[in-house]
Parts: structure tokens; sequence; C-alpha cells
């Protein structure tokens, strides 16, 4: 592919997890709690519309 960021990888996806989580290596990562929050990309959007921001 043309995507050379390394998402398109396994060690890519892994680095890329690991940074978003704080984790400095497998070890830590695995221990990590995930939270799954659908509605986040959409928190906050109706307050702006009804306050017109």
């Amino acid at each position: 592919t043309s995507v050379t960021d390394g998402t398109q990888n396994l060690v890519g996806a892994l680095r890329t997890s690991m940074g978003m989580c704080g984790a400095r290596d497998i070890k830590e990562m695995q221990r990590t709690r995930m939270i799954i929050a659908p509605s986040i990309k959409t928190e906050g959007k109706y307050l702006q519309m009804v306050q017109r921001v």
C-alpha cells in the first residue's frame, strides 16, 4: 500500500495502541484496562448544536 505510517502492520498497530495507553512495554500494556466508549465521537455535540457553538 501507499501508507507508510505503520498502521498497516501488526508492529505499527501495537506501537500506536501502546502509545494511546501510555504503556512503555508489552507487560505494562497487558495490565491496562480497556474502556469502550462508542459515543466519544458525538459527546457534547448536542449541547454544541443547542448553544449554537
